[in-house]
């Protein structure tokens, strides 16, 4: 996540840029200053850059990857931009990073390795050759997302054929008709277990297991691959086309041909019925699939678990600190399911995780991707309390964010999916309550927005969810974020509240407006030569916050 700025009541901020071009770095600033280094080295900023216009936002809580840009004018001393061009130099693949050092009483607070990263990224669209400006003067922006991620989970080896599976195939053995050139599935969670309408726990046919090799002569199967990877399951259920499912079956953890783990099941000793199937498909009724590396626990089916193994195979900067601080609120919502896409990259199945969390929004920073949590049980004591004041104080009237076409008052949630047919075998309504539906109830949150707005309904399918707790928190968090109009408003603030963060949790107090101890939600915040402007989100929560007397 960006760096959290210090807060010091009477302060300079002073802007820095490091440029390499040509393999030579540059160094500029909003004024001419030189900073320490930690081995006695002495780095000097020789000035240049007019101060940047910097600012972020978030439009309302939703997972997005928005691409960090950051416009920069400034003029490098002693250099020729276009002669530097015509020399060969690409500017397009000259590095950036723009960041923040202090000045307190005339004292710099930081050294080379203390300044606040901002943004680092690529020199983007530069504009330079200007005929009434000086040669160095360059306009361009720094980028930090400059290419596509493509990064997927599943290997292009990662296929039953004869090559890969030549440990199991032989000529009374061969390779499984059905099965060639299927994509090893990856499986997360316990995809197949939930609960039906009485609470009494199930078995659906989670994901899909392929046949490796049969006999020659009655085509029986010899081994079910159910994974391309090692899984923390001792024993699956599988379901077989035309015979009864059978429990209990070993897995093997093992490998392919390529040295790929992978995890089967033996089904020599089943009854001919069930090896003749052309069509297999798995419960994880005793452990998880992918095993958990963060945890002693072999169940990756918590967000925060899923979203950190994720992040170790990305192709794309994470920030790991951010993710591991937010873990255990996002381990509250389970996931379970597969993947057998190849095209599918580690980012798209990012964010089709996220979306069903409410109250989570990914961005980008100078330390990769990071996690911003509204965290809906925040109140005055978990927030940051600020009054109004002569060093935060309004500078436009409250406005509504939205309107009313956009509120979710009830919502019905399909989970639970059936991996053979793609239907759900269970469901969860939040709404008003039926006391012959006990799949639907109510919470304070949907009915004071029901008797306010009348009935405003979504629906959603969720195929990666199979826990009826998941599925209940997930609509409980749309209603509580979406059944109400939230409101906007904008502060002037000194150098102080430099330490606020986008999703920052704020206690507002502003006599002016009716307003004491409010919780707000940090959502926007902008420099300019007075200091920061603070967007604050107001979510008038009728059951955290009590009515002005």
């Amino acid at each position: 996540m960006p760096t959290r700025l210090p807060a010091h009541r009477s302060a300079d901020l002073i802007w820095l840029l490091r440029v390499d071009l040509g393999g030579t770095p540059h160094y500029l600033s909003t004024e001419q200053i030189s900073l320490s280094r930690d081995d006695g080295t002495v780095i000097a900023y020789d000035g240049g850059l007019t101060e940047p216009q910097y600012s972020e936002s978030l439009s309302r809580f939703s997972y997005t990857r928005d691409a960090l840009t950051q416009p920069i004018e400034a003029v490098f001393s002693g250099l020729d931009m276009a002669e530097h061009r015509r020399r060969g130099f690409f500017l397009s693949t000259a590095q950036c990073e723009l960041s923040i050092v202090f000045r307190v009483n005339g004292v710099i607070q930081e050294n080379y390795e203390g300044r606040h990263l901002i943004i680092k990224g690529w020199m983007s669209e530069p504009l330079f050759g200007h005929p009434d400006r000086p040669p160095g003067y360059v306009v361009f922006s720094i980028n930090s997302n400059p290419h596509d991620l493509v990064g997927t989970f599943i290997d292009s080896t990662m296929r039953i054929n004869s090559q890969s599976m030549t440990n199991f195939i032989s000529a009374g053995n061969p390779l499984s008709s059905e099965s060639e050139d299927k994509v090893y599935p990856l499986v997360f969670g316990t995809p197949g277990v939930y609960s039906d309408e009485n609470q009494t726990l199930s078995n659906a046919r989670g994901t899909p297991g392929y046949a490796i090799s049969r006999t020659n002569v009655s085509q029986h199967a010899n081994e079910v691959l159910i994974a391309g990877h090692h899984v923390a399951a001792s024993t699956v259920r599988i379901h077989a086309t035309g015979a009864n499912p059978i429990s209990g079956l070993t897995v093997t953890n093992g490998f392919d041909y390529y040295r790929n783990p992978i995890a089967y099941v033996d089904v020599t000793s089943q009854p001919n019925a069930f090896r003749a199937a052309e069509e297999f498909w798995i419960t994880f009724n005793d452990g998880a699939g992918v095993r958990n590396p963060f945890a002693t626990s072999g169940v990756v089916n918590g967000a925060g678990d899923l979203m950190l193994w994720a992040c170790t195979e990305a192709d794309f900067e994470v920030d790991h600190g951010a993710w591991y601080a937010v873990r255990d609120y996002l381990n509250a919502f389970k996931f379970s399911g597969y993947i057998n896409d190849p095209a599918v990259t580690i980012w798209q199945w990012m964010t089709e995780i996220a979306k069903f969390i409410p109250t989570l929004t990914i961005r980008n920073g100078p330390h990769g991707i990071y996690p911003i949590i509204q965290d809906l049980r925040s109140n005055v004591s978990s927030a940051t309390a600020i009054t109004a004041g002569p060093d935060f104080y309004r500078t436009g009237p409250l406005s509504l964010e939205g309107d009313q076409g956009e509120i979710i008052n009830t919502v019905s949630i399909d989970f639970a999916f059936n991996g053979k047919n793609n239907v759900p075998q269970n469901y969860t309504v939040i709404g008003e309550p039926d006391p012959d539906e006990p799949q639907r109830f109510s919470t304070t949150h949907s009915m004071l927005s029901i008797n306010r707005y009348g009935i405003r309904e979504t629906a959603i399918e969720a195929p990666f969810i199979y826990d009826k707790s998941t599925a209940q928190l997930v609509a409980e968090a749309i209603v509580q974020t979406q059944g109400q109009i939230p409101e906007t408003v904008e502060y002037q603030t000194s150098i102080y509240y430099s330490f606020l963060n986008l999703g920052d949790q704020v206690a507002l107090t502003d006599e002016d407006i009716y307003l004491t101890d409010q919780i707000c939600t940090v959502a926007g915040r902008s420099w300019d030569s007075n200091g920061w402007k603070i967007r604050l989100l107001i979510e008038d929560d009728p059951i955290r916050d009590p009515r002005y007397s």
